[in-house]
């Protein structure tokens, strides 16, 4: 069986990190040797399965040797690329070129890109700006959700007060928790009873808890407390700008029986229109009456059955095959007995 070190860019709470956990957990399930590895200690907020070493990144002969290396966000990718392995991949959540605060090193971003790495990618959105831009050879793998550990929880039919809540550090432009909370006070200012819940890996920030919108603060929940977290929801609230990759949130939400709203971006496209609310980026002002309306249990429940279908649709085995099939693609695939 081959061998595979994924290269992780950091340890912190952060769903995209446990993206890559998942996978290096499912490959090693089926039989490959997985080794993680990543400049920081191992991640103390998800329950590791895998083989964790850390190591100094940027210096030469640190990416221990293996058959396949798969880098995870563009500061990996090069490491990866010299580590000698015979297979290089790159694991692409989202396009670092697209964030503002990128601007000054998007060279050294477009450099990376350029590299002659196959891209195994979360996002169907993130296909054609690969392929234009750098010419990259793209295998899409979708977005995975454990349906046997975000399980669903009980339905409120007639909250008073619905329970909102949004995921995701406030300072984040990206992210757009402070415009969700603005859609909150205004749909208040309309006469919505609401109890907002956040949850985030950032502390409580002197300027969101100066807006006085925010009932309920979750600091650092580990991938189990979260479940707990969406089971007091009655409506998620996602509402990521474009620069997001395929957040993980809205799909654990479906998972848990939670109805969603979600902002009208690249990488929501593909989730069928039935399975949650849609507002505009940036716009509070269209967030508000979907809380209001929210307010329907036959509305809420809908969506949560639709919710639940589309995460249960969306099983990690079947983005595990697809990595298999890009490994094959590339002639790195495990030998079969003959």
């Amino acid at each position: 069986m081959p061998s595979i070190v994924y290269i992780l860019p950091a340890s912190a709470l952060h769903g995209g990190i446990r993206v890559i956990l998942e996978h290096a957990e499912g490959l090693q399930e089926r039989g490959y040797e997985v080794l993680v590895v990543g400049p920081e200690p191992a991640p103390d907020w998800h329950p590791l399965t895998v083989p964790y070493r850390q190591i100094p990144l940027h210096e030469a002969g640190s990416i221990p040797k293996a058959d396949i290396c798969i880098g995870t966000f563009w500061t990996t990718v090069r490491p990866a690329f010299e580590s000698g392995a015979p297979h290089v991949f790159h694991l692409c959540q989202g396009w670092e070129g697209v964030h503002r605060e990128y601007a000054s090193i998007l060279d050294q971003i477009d450099a990376t890109y350029r590299l002659p790495i196959p891209k195994m990618l979360i996002s169907a959105h993130l296909e054609p700006v690969l392929r234009q831009r750098y010419n990259a050879e793209t295998h899409l793998l979708g977005q995975a959700i454990d349906c046997e550990f975000f399980v669903p929880g009980t339905f409120r039919e007639k909250p008073q007060p619905l329970t909102v809540g949004v995921v995701g550090p406030f300072g984040f432009r990206s992210k757009g928790i402070g415009e969700a909370l603005e859609g909150f006070r205004l749909a208040r200012q309309q006469g919505a009873k609401l109890e907002v819940h956040h949850a985030s890996a950032l502390p409580l920030s002197t300027e969101e808890d100066s807006l006085g919108v925010t009932d309920r603060f979750f600091h650092r929940l580990s991938t189990q407390e979260m479940v707990s977290f969406y089971h007091r929801l009655d409506l998620l609230v996602h509402p990521s700008h474009d620069e997001e990759g395929f957040p993980l949130p809205p799909l654990e939400a479906m998972a848990c029986g939670v109805p969603v709203a979600l902002t009208r971006i690249g990488s929501f496209r593909v989730l069928p229109q039935d399975v949650a609310l849609r507002f505009d980026a940036g716009q509070p002002e269209t967030l508000a009456p979907l809380v209001l309306e929210a307010s329907s249990g036959s509305l809420r429940r809908n969506l949560r059955q639709a919710g639940l279908a589309c995460a249960r649709s969306m099983s990690l085995d079947k983005v595990l095959d697809r990595i298999e099939e890009t490994f094959a693609a590339s002639g790195a695939s495990r030998q079969m007995p003959s």
